[in-house]
């Protein structure tokens, strides 16, 4: 149930983010500088996107330099981290409560 409580979360941000129409762009060196290459769809081009800011929802692990550009969200902004209020371990999933972008 919480399994699918987090996938609903998650298509709920990756709708709002498709919404957010950014410059086009192939990696996030096509990006301004607090902005990261975006692909939330297959079949929608990617997009440049802000970065996460303090206190946004984020994705764990996500960071800037891991990959040319990500899927669905940015990572945090430079000197932020992902962190999570609590983290469990369910049938072999780890969920992340809370998940903000902190100092």
């Amino acid at each position: 149930m919480k399994t699918l409580c987090i996938l609903a979360v998650l298509s709920c941000f990756a709708y709002i983010a498709l919404a957010e129409v950014g410059t086009s762009c192939k990696s996030n060196d096509d990006c301004s500088r607090n902005e990261c290459c975006v692909q939330v769809h297959l079949r929608q081009d990617p997009q440049c996107q802000s970065l996460r800011k303090k206190d946004d929802w984020c994705v764990p692990g996500l960071k800037l330099g891991d990959t040319t550009s990500h899927r669905y969200f940015c990572p945090c902004d430079e000197g932020l981290e992902c962190t999570a209020e609590d983290i469990e371990e369910e049938d072999g999933a780890t969920i992340y409560k809370n998940p903000k972008c902190s100092v």
